[in-house]
């Protein structure tokens, strides 16, 4: 019969998979199913109220207090997500002198390849001590890191000094998102690299709107805006984007621009 043969179909498309495939492809299918029930969970709580959003001095403090606890309080969320396989593939592409800023707790440094020359910034002191125990875990072989206190929106940096330059969830916390691009562009070699792991407003409407209900709160909690137009962004900034990808409903974005 024709259902039979749909059986017999599906069955026979199953079997050339790898076993790999079909656990990868299991593996963002349940990711998936959780990252949407979570969010329509979080829908329905009312969202509390909420008279201000902080200003940049209070972001920074609420920054200041994650550090010692951010990376236990996103690990899940990141794995459920794929995050760190795309901060793996992200990284695979520096190459040369790199600045990072918003280097945060250091959740790159792991993955940079060992010939890299890595100049790792942040504003937060507390980001920064963790950033450096972190890296000075890492087995050899590691690229060479140093740290430096730096705001991303007015670098210390002479023009054209970087052959890439990389921020990974940095986007959402910085005031002028698009003066910090612009800023980066400038200390980015003429034939250099500017490469970005960022989250944004998502392209479904019910989960944009759930973002629009629940920034404030996010503000507050994580001093990150996360529902910016990424895209828009990066091409105001003057940046032209050569590789551009979104995943998890259209929140994270892997931009690949000069």
């Amino acid at each position: 019969t024709q259902s039979t043969w749909g059986v017999r179909l599906n069955m026979s498309l199953f079997s050339r998979l790898s076993r790999k495939q079909i656990i990868s492809g299991a593996a963002s299918v349940y990711a998936t199913g959780l990252f949407a029930a979570y969010q329509w969970q979080q829908h329905r709580k009312p969202e509390p109220v909420l008279q201000s959003l902080p200003n940049e001095v209070e972001r920074r403090q609420i920054m200041d207090s994650l550090a010692s606890k951010y990376d236990k309080i996103i690990k899940w969320d990141e794995i459920l997500l794929g995050i760190p396989l795309r901060r793996r593939t992200l990284m695979r592409i520096a190459r040369g002198d790199v600045l990072e800023v918003a280097v945060g707790t250091g959740r790159n440094l792991e993955y940079y390849q060992p010939h890299c020359k890595v100049v790792a910034t942040d504003t937060s002191q507390s980001m920064l001590a963790t950033a450096t125990a972190k890296y000075d875990s890492l087995p050899s072989p590691k690229p060479s890191v140093t740290f430096q206190a730096a705001d991303a929106q007015r670098l210390p940096f002479a023009d054209h000094s970087f052959d890439t330059v990389v921020d990974t969830f940095g986007l959402c916390s910085f005031e002028d998102p698009v003066a910090t691009l612009r800023e980066l562009k400038r200390v980015k070699r003429p034939n250099g690299q500017v490469l970005l792991l960022e989250h944004g407003e998502s392209k479904y409407g019910w989960l944009a709107e759930r973002q629009r209900k629940g920034l404030a709160q996010h503000v507050h909690s994580y001093a990150c805006f996360w529902n910016r137009d990424i895209e828009s962004l990066v091409r105001e900034a003057g940046l032209e984007i050569v590789e551009f990808k979104r995943t998890n409903f259209g929140t994270t974005f892997f931009i690949v621009a000069r």
